[in-house]
């Protein structure tokens, strides 16, 4: 009926839904294909050729975005699935795939589509998000969904932890629902388009805290940038970047200079905000190691004024 299912990915959450992958399909999994990112320190390039040789899946590595076209074309596969990949897949190739071609989205689509939604939900204060395995078509992941796994953001859980969350999800549901896309079982539902949001490119540059904001939102602004991630910063009055990585909230009202350091807590320094006030636990100075729990700031440091 078919020529099985090629699977397209990169990275640690490409490996491992490509082993899961391998399990769920068997020799129904014909072929995979990855890129060279070997001077990406998240590369996991060795671990693809280790999970293919000993799965005796034929492993394909690209070194140029164009390569993919033809050697999904020399596999002709049935069904393609996508996952830890950044380069756009055109038009052309996914009318090429007969059973269509599929991918993750860290969302629960129709919200928060487009780039970093997992950043923006924490920014934006929710308290669950998902993920989303869905068809790709022409649009900014606008396609039909197959499935749906919802998880919770709890209140003081940072990226790093999300997105743990995420890769999980999207391991399971891959592994989940390949059989079923294979086999022409899976019933597809349309994205409620009028329900629809969109989130923005980010930079490390839009890490910069306006302190002039409630302490709640700059919670979530930290928490939501903190590591693996560029981080939220400021700078001292000397100029000097400070990258905040951990902060809580003041638990009393507090009435203070948006930026100034107003006292010193056991676990760090209270820095005062629009609306109440962070402590700050763990930050980078520029040029100096990171301080945790007994940050040198002392007080009446002010940091940036926003401009």
């Amino acid at each position: 009926m078919s020529a099985g299912c090629v699977f397209v990915g990169s990275k640690t959450i490409g490996q491992r839904a490509l082993a899961q992958l391998a399990d769920a399909l068997d020799a129904d999994l014909r072929g995979a294909v990855t890129f060279d990112d070997s001077a990406d320190g998240r590369s996991v390039l060795a671990e693809f050729r280790a999970t293919c040789a000993a799965r005796a899946i034929p492993l394909t590595v690209l070194t140029a975005p164009g390569e993919l076209a033809p050697a999904l074309q020399a596999l002709a596969p049935h069904l393609v699935i996508v996952v830890g990949w950044y380069w756009l897949l055109s038009p052309a190739l996914l009318r090429q795939v007969p059973g269509g071609v599929y991918g993750v989205h860290a969302s629960l689509l129709p919200r928060y589509r487009g780039n970093a939604p997992l950043v923006w939900a924490i920014l934006r204060g929710e308290r669950e998000t998902g993920v989303s395995l869905f068809r790709f078509d022409d649009g900014m992941d606008t396609g039909d969904l197959a499935a749906q796994a919802a998880f919770p953001i709890g209140p003081e859980e940072t990226i790093a932890e999300v997105l743990a969350k995420a890769e999980d999800a999207t391991v399971a549901i891959v592994a989940e629902q390949a059989r079923p896309l294979l086999e022409g079982t899976m019933t597809l539902r349309a994205q409620d388009h009028a329900l629809a949001s969109y989130c923005s490119l980010r930079q490390p540059c839009d890490g910069r805290i306006d302190w002039r904001q409630p302490a709640p939102r700059l919670y979530n602004f930290i928490r939501a940038q903190t590591r693996p991630y560029p981080g939220a910063f400021t700078h001292l009055p000397d100029g000097r970047t400070v990258t905040i990585w951990a902060a809580r909230l003041f638990p009393y009202p507090y009435y203070g200079i948006p930026g100034l350091v107003g006292q010193q807590e056991a676990d760090g320094v209270v820095v005062a905000c629009g609306d109440g006030a962070l402590v700050v636990t763990d930050y980078t100075v520029e040029g100096e190691p990171t301080y945790a729990g007994k940050p040198p700031l002392r007080w009446g440091v002010r940091l940036e004024e926003p401009r």
